[in-house]
């Protein structure tokens, strides 16, 4: 397959730029005589901003419309990169792109070239154009600096698009695998990066761009090159790479050429969502070798990551899961609702005698087991000698048969369903101060992504919030709630929705809420009427005890 033309990435020969001067100088006193005669257009100059430590980062912007895109180059590379992508693009957004620092017209006096301290760059950037939503473009090492960007800028960034990076943010590297690949380049920096890029590069690319490709990169300053990879192959090691992703709450898509695999479900473990495009045929420079068919792949990306910040889901959050069909908080219950699709499903917590967090709502087994045990006074174990099926199986007259004996759950068995499914999350309603060991069991499972918590507690939500700040909280309030006094401390906390009981919302409340920033939930709703009027409202998340009528009502509307 042949390089789709369109861009010029090399220098035109001697012979072609004499040509040109003529031509040039035969039409100027023309184009003089024009220009001077029409109102002036304004000049899309290069711009400069301060990264946090003071160093200088150079940026353009063209175009309008939102989301911004941000593009960020790979290693030893620079703005001029995405040259193919500019003007496309700028068609229907405003796009930004940037030199990282130590790479193009930017500052160089930096000791360390971090991914943190790049992340920094590219939030000085998008403050400085004013964005206040963004989809950050990362080209390989960008992958890593777009992630750590959008752990600096929370609720800006509405999704990351990695090219030809983020195969497997699990790598299990190590210091001799790094010594291994820094040695060349301390050597000889030109020729071991020219050896280094070329592996990446294709025999079928066009040769003038692939020397121009090599030659710019082997012109990068070495102390900057060295210093960048030796940071970013480090995060591998450390496992930093995985864990930026923990933290952030937005949906990743990679488009990517098929010289590697993807570890997709590696990647699944820590994002929030994560999806690849894959180029069949191209090399780890596609945007610019095949810029055509690239635009098409990255316009698939964008949509994909409006779709999912538009749509946010169903909204429906299965109430100690598929409580109207099966026994509450039992493992049936939830392998039912994760099989219906839900947004979520919900669960209640306490905390027995030896320290285990088990998932029952009740402080004891009278309501809904064979026999009565306070949680907090027994043993786990003791406490599986419940079937706490049993007054479901009684109130339905079900057979053993139909509905079978249950035991309490422990949490991380639950959550690791969740984990397991990549799809319905969970929210976790502590009924006991477990608040602390119900985080270090998620942590325990890096499943923070897969995970929320909701009460009406302010201390226990605020007791999330400060063990991890990446989880969700849904505060659960009053239906006469003050909802001005609410939303100023859920502000103030940090927390991402105000959930009221749902015989006290009007539309002007949840207005209120979303005019605030926030997300309206309501519990807890079970028939069809009521769910409707608050759909109606503009209500986003409906706790129900049967998720299946909720999902049904959606589906036909």
């Amino acid at each position: 397959m042949q390089r789709q033309t369109g861009t010029d990435w090399c220098s035109v020969t001697s012979e072609h730029v004499f040509r040109k001067r003529l031509a040039y100088r035969a039409a100027f006193f023309v184009v003089f005589f024009v220009v001077s005669c029409v109102a002036s257009v304004p000049t899309e100059w290069p711009q400069v901003v301060l990264s946090r430590d003071g160093t200088p980062v150079s940026f353009e912007v063209h175009g309008a419309g939102e989301p911004t895109l941000v593009f960020v180059h790979g290693w030893c590379c620079d703005a001029r990169y995405w040259r193919a992508q500019v003007p496309h693009f700028a068609k229907q957004h405003r796009v930004v792109t940037l030199d990282l620092a130590g790479h193009g017209h930017s500052g160089t006096t930096r000791s360390q070239y971090s991914m943190q301290a790049f992340g920094e760059d590219v939030r000085a950037v998008t403050e400085a154009v004013g964005a206040d939503r963004v989809i950050l473009v990362g080209h390989s090492m960008g992958g890593a600096v777009i992630a750590e960007a959008a752990r600096l800028m929370p609720g800006r960034v509405a999704g990351l698009i990695g090219v030809d990076t983020l195969e497997n943010i699990e790598y299990p590297m190590t210091p001799e695998e790094q010594a291994k690949m820094l040695a060349p380049l301390k050597e000889d920096f030109r020729s071991g990066i020219r050896a280094f890029a070329r592996e990446m590069i294709l025999p079928r690319m066009e040769p003038r761009l692939r020397e121009w490709i090599l030659s710019d990169m082997a012109a990068a300053p070495p102390a900057v090159a060295l210093s960048a990879l030796n940071c970013m192959l480090s995060q591998y090691i450390t496992g930093e790479t995985a864990r930026v992703f923990d933290e952030l709450r937005v949906p990743v898509v990679c488009v990517n050429c098929d010289m590697w695999p993807i570890d997709y479900e590696a990647n699944r473990r820590h994002m929030f969502s994560f999806d690849a495009l894959i180029v069949q045929g191209a090399d780890h420079f596609l945007m610019m070798d095949r810029p055509g068919q690239f635009n098409r792949f990255l316009e698939n990306a964008v949509d994909k990551i409006l779709e999912h910040s538009a749509g946010k889901g169903n909204g429906v959050t299965a109430h100690r899961g598929n409580s109207a069909e099966y026994p509450e908080n039992t493992i049936a219950a939830f392998q039912s609702a994760l099989s219906l699709g839900p947004d979520w499903i919900e669960l209640d917590i306490h905390k027995t005698a030896d320290g285990q967090i088990v998932v029952i709502h009740d402080a004891d087994t009278r309501r809904v087991g064979d026999r009565n045990l306070q949680v907090s006074q027994v043993t786990y174990e003791e406490l599986k000698s419940v079937d706490v099926a049993h007054r479901f199986r009684m109130r339905r007259k079900l057979t053993l048969a139909e509905c079978p004996p249950a035991t309490v759950p422990l949490l991380s068995d639950v959550v690791r369903l969740v984990v397991a499914q990549s799809k319905v999350r969970v929210s976790i309603q502590p009924k006991a101060d477990c608040v602390k060991e119900a985080i270090a069991i998620v942590k325990g499972l890096n499943a923070e992504r897969w995970v929320g918590f909701n009460d009406g507690s302010l201390r226990k939500m605020k007791e999330v919030k400060r063990y991890a700040k990446s989880i969700p909280v849904f505060w659960d309030r009053p239906g006469n709630t003050d909802i001005d006094k609410d939303l100023k401390i859920a502000r103030e906390e940090g927390f991402e929705s105000l959930v009221l009981y749902h015989e006290g919302i009007t539309k002007a409340k949840v207005e209120k809420i979303h005019e605030a920033g926030f997300e309206a939930g309501a519990w807890t709703v079970n028939d069809a009427r009521t769910m409707e009027a608050l759909l109606a409202m503009g209500v986003d998340r409906i706790y129900t005890d049967d998720p299946g009528r909720l999902l049904r009502l959606l589906k036909n509307k």
